[in-house]
């Protein structure tokens, strides 16, 4: 069964979680604990990550966080942050899965041992301000081309203008 991993947002895709089927389900209901921790099993031994299973990881922390196992999430957390900056391409995840993951890297560093050692000496970890980074840059660029797109149909509407003036002056 050569089948590759897909996007659980895109019902043509066969697999995106082992164990389940997410075609058709609106909602995350298909992701249960148990066959995320298969596919996480299953993407462990290929020794790579697969980008499309990203956002589920995100959720993963975030049921990891909801458990009270918050150690597990930020050791978690580390994993995804790491492998994100690897990647350097993050535009295949959706910003509000980035800010969720963002959100929940900053509650649970709390309990990073550092952080209760001495609070005050705390220094975020690099691949956190890092990660900030990138989305930052994800986020500005995304404002750039818009106001990009919106200059250029600006202008496209202008010059449409300048034409049915100019067809309208010489039928006059």
């Amino acid at each position: 069964a050569n089948v590759p991993f897909g996007s659980y947002r895109n019902n043509a895709d066969k697999l995106a979680v082992i164990g389940s089927i997410h075609a058709g389900q609106s909602n995350l209901s298909f992701a249960t604990i148990p066959n995320l921790q298969l596919t996480e099993v299953y993407e462990y031994a290929l020794r790579k990550c697969l980008t499309t299973f990203i956002p589920l990881k995100i959720y993963y922390t975030s049921k990891l966080v909801l458990h009270g196992l918050k150690r597990e999430a930020l050791a978690y957390c580390e994993e995804i942050g790491q492998t994100l900056i690897r990647q350097g391409n993050v535009s295949y995840i959706q910003l509000v899965d980035l800010q969720l993951f963002i959100l929940m890297a900053e509650k649970t560093r709390v309990f990073s041992r550092n952080f209760q050692l001495d609070p005050t000496s705390y220094k975020e970890p690099t691949w956190l301000i890092e990660l900030r980074r990138i989305i930052q840059n994800l986020i500005d660029n995304a404002f750039l081309n818009k106001t990009m797109r919106d200059d250029a149909i600006n202008s496209s509407v202008q010059q449409i203008h300048r034409v049915e003036n100019n067809a309208q002056q010489t039928t006059q």
